[in-house]
């Protein structure tokens, strides 16, 4: 394999990692070359916020937080998930992301998963598992000492066992990333079918305004107690 294409795939093992409930490849995938040299690992922000947080969520109630086209979600996915982006927010030396913002990828990545099965995408466990053991073997024989410590770190902060990490959280992840990437693949097949010589940036332009669309016709209605709030 090519060493920009094993780097890659290195990042996107953390990434997925990082985003244990759903996927936003756009927005995380910022752990690139040019910040090996300003940090050798998970910084202690970040790993003070994962900590603590991850602490907070063992110890809440799990409730119903949300409902999106009829599928319930609970507040511990939600957190889950607005950790995890948090800390590549704080790891990159960036502020918290809002409410707002956490809620608006949270939604999104739940419909494209939806959208995803509507189209018969499937990826089942085995294929997942399978993935999962493609990129721990990519990790582990990489010579690439700062991905390896950011791992390292990332389990630390969550107490975790580097296995309960690859057999239980990153096979969810991945199911969830493969799922969306295949979706994303095949709207880019269907743009280039319909247009010649369409550009990357074209395509992307395309796939945003493809996902602002499902957000926009689906029903989303957040939940406080007895109360329901329909989203405008």
């Amino acid at each position: 394999m090519e060493k920009s294409k094993r780097i890659k795939l290195i990042q996107l093992t953390l990434i997925v990692g990082l985003c244990i409930v759903g996927l936003s490849f756009s927005s995380v995938f910022h752990h690139s070359s040019h910040v090996k040299a300003e940090r050798e690992s998970l910084n202690q922000n970040a790993y003070l916020y994962l900590k603590l947080e991850h602490k907070k969520i063992k110890e809440q109630a799990v409730k119903p937080f949300l409902k999106i086209n009829g599928k319930s979600f609970t507040n511990k996915e939600f957190n889950e998930f607005q950790i995890s982006r948090n800390i590549v927010e704080l790891n990159n030396g960036n502020s918290l992301l809002s409410d707002e913002q956490i809620k608006d990828e949270f939604i999104q990545n739940a419909v494209l998963e939806e959208e995803a099965e509507k189209q018969n995408i499937v990826v089942d466990e085995s294929e997942a598992e399978k993935f999962t053991k493609q990129m721990r073997q990519i990790l582990e024989q990489s010579s690439d000492e700062y991905a390896i410590q950011f791992l390292q770190d990332y389990l630390s902060a969550l107490g975790i066992s580097e296995n309960e990490y690859w057999n239980q959280y990153a096979v969810l992840a991945y199911k969830k990333a493969l799922k969306i990437s295949k979706l994303k693949q095949q709207f880019f097949n269907e743009q280039k079918a319909k247009t010649k010589d369409v550009n990357i940036d074209e395509l992307q332009k395309a796939w945003e305004k493809y996902q602002k669309d499902l957000v926009k016709k689906s029903k989303v209605e957040f939940i406080q107690g007895s109360i329901s709030e329909e989203r405008k």
